[in-house]
């Protein structure tokens, strides 16, 4: 995944940063790249309207949607052409911020491949240490007649 120097990309907060303010997502990307992984990190997406977060929400269908999501983000165009974007996530529940940002990456970087890495993916209860660190490499689809997202298991 983080072959050919990809430009990792920090998902933005769920609401438009302020000056100071902790970016979680920032420093788990520049951890990366002092790493090894990665060539730069590159703020290329923002938020530019709040969306409620969706920690406070008990239930998947009353959380901001993927067009909610989409809707308050906001990309930087291209100054040069980028091989391949990582959005880097932290927590991964539903992916729809990641979705969101990813169809606005694409969007704006048609050429580019887009990318996701999260940190930790929830899952319900996991009873097994082994099945808590174990990594995974899948793919999410997007659905747009129901803006929903099929997740794999």
């Amino acid at each position: 995944m983080f072959d050919n120097n990809p430009i990792l990309v920090p998902a933005p907060r769920s609401t438009p940063m302020v000056e100071g303010a902790h970016w979680p997502t920032r420093i788990l990307s520049e951890h990366l790249v002092n790493s090894g992984f990665g060539n730069s990190v590159q703020n290329l997406i923002e938020r530019i309207s709040p969306v409620p977060k969706s920690s406070n929400f008990y239930t998947a269908e009353s959380r901001p949607s993927c067009n909610t999501h989409y809707d308050s983000l906001l990309c930087t165009p291209p100054e040069a052409f980028v091989e391949k974007i990582i959005l880097v996530d932290d927590v991964f529940t539903l992916g729809r911020t990641s979705c969101a940002c990813a169809r606005r990456l694409k969007e704006t970087y048609p050429n580019s491949e887009v990318l996701v890495f999260a940190a930790m993916r929830t899952r319900g209860l996991i009873t097994t240490l082994d099945e808590i660190v174990k990594p995974s490499y899948h793919i999410m689809v997007y659905n747009s007649e129901q803006d929903s997202i099929i997740l794999p298991n």
